[in-house]
C-alpha cells in the first residue's frame, strides 16, 4: 500500500538529524550559545554526583530500550521487557510499518512495549485521508495480527514481568509540532495537564525527550514539569536522534537552575546555577547522590542520513 500521507519540507530533519555536541568546537557552541553551553558543561561535572537509581534486589527486571529504528533492523539484547519509543518507519507507509512490527514481534522478550512516533503517521487516524473508517481498520489489522505486542497511545498498564513482579507503565506519542507529520500538539499547548500518567508511575514512554534533557534544546517543557511531578524510575525517549544517550535525574536544585536556564536563557540563570554549584562544591553535600530517574534517548540512528547506527540501551529496575 501506498503511503496515507507525504510530509511537506519542513526544518524538522534539520533540529533531528543536527550534528551531536561532541562534534561542535567549544568555541564553537560558546559563541553560539554562551549561556546554554556553560549550564551544560556545569551541570554534565555535576552528573559525577549522582549515581543511577538502584535496582531492588529481589526481583530486579531488565529493560531493553530503543527508538527510532526508521524501518531499519539491529542486534538487540536479551532482556525481560523491550520498549520501543517511537518512529519505527521512515514514511509511515502500511508496508514499512508491518514489516517493523513483524520484526519486533519475532523477538524472544517476554514483554514488549511500542509507542508511535511523529513518522508512524499511519496509526495517527486524524492523518487518514481516506477518512477515520479506515484509518481504524488498517490499525487493527496491523496490530491485531503481532501477537505479544503492547501497544500504548496516551495509556497506561500493568505490566506482569516473568518474574511475578508487576509494573505500571505509562507511554505517548505525542511530541511538539514540526510540519505535519503524526502525533503533535502546538509547543505553547500543555497536554500533559490533562493525561492520564498514574502518580506511582515505574516506566514514562514518550516519544519525544522533556526540555533540558538529552534533547538538544528542543524537547517539551510541559513534559519536563510532568516529570517532575511521577519521578519514575526509569524514562524512555527518542525523536532527537543526535542527542542519544543516558543520563540520571536526582529533581535538585542543581537540575532545577539548570532547566531555569534552559528555558530562560538569561545571565542572572546562570549566576544562580553557578553559585549553587560552587557552593556544592565545597560542601561536598551531593557525592554519590542516587537518582530518582534514569533518562535514556534510546534513539538507534544518527547522522543527516540515519547513516550511524547505536545499540540498545539496558537498564535494570
Amino acid at each position: 500500500m501506498m503511503p496515507i500521507f507525504t510530509p511537506s519540507p519542513t526544518g524538522l530533519d534539520a533540529i533531528l538529524h543536527r550534528r551531536p555536541p561532541e562534534e561542535e568546537p567549544l568555541y564553537e557552541r560558546l559563541l553560539d550559545r554562551p549561556y546554554y553551553t556553560i549550564a551544560q558543561l556545569l551541570y554534565a561535572a555535576a552528573a559525577k554526583w549522582r549515581i543511577p537509581p538502584q535496582p531492588l534486589t529481589t526481583e530486579p527486571v531488565s529493560v531493553v530500550c530503543i527508538s527510532d529504528t526508521h524501518g531499519q533492523r539491529f542486534p538487540i539484547p536479551d532482556g525481560d521487557v523491550l520498549i520501543h519509543a517511537g518512529d519505527l518507519t521512515q514514511t509511515g507507509s502500511f508496508d514499512e510499518l508491518e514489516q517493523a512490527l513483524s520484526w519486533l514481534a519475532a523477538l524472544p522478550h517476554p514483554v514488549k512495549v511500542i509507542v508511535a512516533g511523529n513518522h508512524d503517521v499511519l496509526l495517527d487516524e486524524s492523518k487518514c485521508a481516506s477518512g477515520l473508517k479506515e484509518a481504524q481498520q488498517q490499525k487493527r489489522l496491523l496490530l491485531e495480527d503481532k501477537p505479544g505486542l503492547i501497544y500504548l497511545q496516551d495509556a497506561a498498564i500493568t505490566l506482569t514481568c516473568p518474574s511475578g513482579r508487576r509494573l505500571s507503565v505509562y507511554g505517548s506519542p505525542q511530541s511538539p509540532k514540526q510540519g505535519n507529520w503524526g502525533f503533535q500538539y502546538p509547543r505553547t499547548h500543555d497536554i500533559w495537564k490533562y493525561s492520564q500518567v498514574p502518580n506511582d508511575l515505574d516506566i514514562l514512554i514518550t516519544h519525544c525527550p522533556p526540555r533540558g534533557h538529552l534533547d538538544l534544546g528542543f524537547g517539551c517543557e510541559h513534559l519536563l514539569r510532568e516529570l517532575w511531578r511521577v519521578k519514575p524510575r526509569l524514562h524512555v525517549c527518542g525523536h532527537i536522534h543526535a542527542a542519544g544517550g543516558t543520563e540520571f535525574l536526582a529533581f535538585d536544585r542543581l537540575q532545577q537552575l539548570y532547566e531555569q536556564l534552559v528555558i530562560q536563557n538569561n545571565l542572572w540563570s546562570l549566576v544562580l546555577l553557578i553559585v549553587a554549584f560552587v557552593g556544592e562544591i565545597f560542601t561536598r553535600r551531593r557525592r554519590s547522590v542516587e537518582a530518582k530517574t534514569t533518562l535514556v534517548n534510546a534513539a538507534m540512528v544518527a547522522g543527516r542520513r540515519n547513516d550511524r547506527r547505536r545499540s540498545a540501551v539496558t537498564v535494570v529496575i
